[in-house]
């Protein structure tokens, strides 16, 4: 681990996560994804979701730093640990997981995950990470398709994400943080039942 490296990430985490959350902030329920909001702070109504979200990115980010420290794949994983706090912010606002946000994580992990393998001549955490990819995504595509209108083709495509960027460290890791994930989201799942009445439901985020 290294604090200083955690440090500098959660700082750059917290600003840029300004602007990160401003976005997520904006998106429609539907249609396009608006343009990146270059004035984070003129809707003065969103000003405090919008400190918040950087506040948590900035931790997120500065976990990721302490942990992965100046290793070639931190900078991928710092990404999407930004993209991810936005992410979610959009999944529970509108419901909505986009594929272009959960594309661009994939593009940094596999090029950090590539050239990390190229650089230390051992392929193997990178097959495994390709392989973990594509049972959790194989998996919760053909729960998507048994409960239609429970999964979103968006999760599926996000849960196969996790394994990738999990599966580079191990399967154990894999599994845990897979488990950890659906536990996660069952307690949200729960809050959002009991805050809005017995017959409400959380459904995961199903377009994109």
């Amino acid at each position: 681990m290294d604090l200083g490296v955690g440090l500098v990430a959660g700082t750059a985490g917290a600003g840029t996560g300004v602007f990160a959350t401003a976005f997520a902030l904006s998106v429609p329920p539907r249609g396009h994804l608006p343009r990146p909001v270059l004035r984070p702070f003129t809707d003065r109504q969103r000003s405090r979701a919008t400190l918040t979200g950087a506040v948590i990115s900035g931790v997120v980010c500065m976990i990721v730093g302490t942990v992965l420290g100046s290793s070639l794949v931190m900078p991928a994983y710092w990404l999407c640990g930004l993209l991810g706090v936005a992410l979610a912010i959009v999944d529970v606002r509108t419901r909505r997981l986009p594929y272009a946000m959960t594309g661009v994580m994939y593009a940094s992990c596999a090029v950090a995950l590539g050239l990390s393998a190229a650089r230390s001549g051992d392929a193997s955490p990178l097959v495994r990470a390709v392989l973990a990819a594509m049972l959790a995504f194989t998996g919760f595509l053909l729960l998507a398709l048994a409960f239609p209108g429970q999964l979103g083709l968006g999760d599926v495509v996000l849960v196969g994400w996790v394994a990738f960027s999990l599966g580079w460290f191990g399967w154990r890791v894999a599994v845990v943080g897979l488990l950890a994930g659906l536990i996660i989201q069952a307690v949200v799942g729960s809050c959002f039942s009991f805050a809005q009445g017995r017959d409400a439901r959380c459904r995961w985020g199903r377009r994109c």
